[in-house]
């Protein structure tokens, strides 16, 4: 989690966290309904000069919404930094920096995202079935097992946690039901901060469970992907001094799609990044190429995106998380990965360039 205002505003205050624990309390109807019957969400526009349905770089752009709404059910759609796409039950899993799951219902038209709808929230509870205390919250990653089986209700999360690192097995409500081993590299104080800790989660079908620091571990050069089984890979960067990596999620080839941000000021460009990491069946590397890069002073009204899943196909929805900070905002964009195709019409050949 990073602000892109904390040089120039204070932290958020306790009362406002206090606020956040007690939320599933006054939302106790919504949170055990089975009906999504609130509308959360309006339509943004992330480019003056973009449409729904246009290619941009490895990308077709397919919707995205502003999520807000008033009361409560807002204070859940905040700090939203992990996503999984729930097949079975129709439901997208989101997960906050304050330790709670929220179950949203996108909406689509024509195949593009038109709206999403509350279905609930649920806080994370500890073994004793208590709610987390705020450092122990601070939830970022999330991939979901049995969501495509066809049976509904049966899906178990898996949750990274970036201040206390560690990975726990949760119900889709939000009750612990296990710890899971960390990957060998990941299980020592390694990390390069309290707060760039373990960011990102999936589970490959080749390599069991996935996990990533934002930042490079103490002693390396470049953040990377780390396996249950002792393997890695590195992840270049851009800029490895400013750059981080924020999510990742598998392909429908069972390789790796990752979302990179580079955040220095209020005052340099944001740049938001999607790559595709490919290995072969042995775990090794075979490439790293650019999927996209959008960037705030290339006409981009871009947030602080660090949430990625995929959906069907080769279609991932991307969240941001705003803080909870009232000049950022929670979007939500859709998107299709149309592969390694070069650079969009008229684009620089360095918009995508394989590496």
């Amino acid at each position: 989690m990073v602000s892109l205002t904390h040089r120039f505003f204070a932290a958020v205050p306790r009362r406002a966290l206090s606020l956040l624990l007690v939320l599933p309390l006054a939302l106790g109807a919504a949170a055990s309904a089975t009906e999504c019957d609130q509308n959360v969400s309006a339509p943004q526009r992330l480019h003056p000069r973009l449409r729904d349905g246009d290619r941009f770089a490895g990308l077709r752009l397919l919707g995205a919404v502003r999520l807000s709404a008033p009361g409560a059910v807002g204070e859940a759609l905040h700090g939203l930094s992990g996503l999984a796409w729930d097949a079975d039950d129709g439901l997208l899993h989101a997960l906050s920096d304050f330790g709670q799951l929220v179950h949203l219902r996108p909406r689509f038209s024509n195949g593009v995202l038109t709206g999403v709808d509350f279905c609930g929230v649920h806080p994370l509870l500890s073994r004793a079935g208590e709610r987390l205390p705020p450092a122990w919250a601070d939830a970022e990653g999330l991939a979901l097992r049995n969501g495509a089986n066809g049976r509904r209700g049966d899906g178990q999360l898996l949750v990274a946690f970036e201040r206390v690192p560690r990975i726990a097995v949760y119900s889709t409500t939000g009750v612990w039901s296990g710890a899971t081993v960390l990957p060998p590299a990941l299980r020592a104080a390694a990390y390069a901060g309290p707060n760039q800790a373990l960011e990102s989660l999936g589970e490959s079908r080749r390599f069991g469970l996935v996990a990533a620091p934002e930042r490079p571990l103490r002693g390396a050069r470049e953040p990377a992907l780390y396996a249950r089984d002792g393997q890695s890979w590195p992840v270049r960067m851009e800029d490895p001094r400013h750059g981080g990596l924020v999510d990742l999620a598998i392909t429908g080839d069972d390789q790796f799609l990752l979302l990179t941000r580079r955040y220095v000021s209020i005052f340099q460009p944001l740049v938001i990044g999607l790559e595709r990491l490919e290995v072969d069946d042995d775990g090794r590397a075979l490439r790293q190429f650019q999927v996209a890069r959008f960037d705030s002073t290339a006409g981009w009204s871009l947030d602080n995106f660090e949430g990625l899943a995929r959906h069907e196909g080769e279609r991932y929805f991307l969240v941001s998380d705003d803080n909870r900070h009232p000049l950022e905002l929670t979007l939500l964009l859709y998107v299709e990965v149309m592969g390694a195709a070069g650079p969009a019409p008229g684009a620089p050949s360095s918009t995508f360039a394989p590496r």
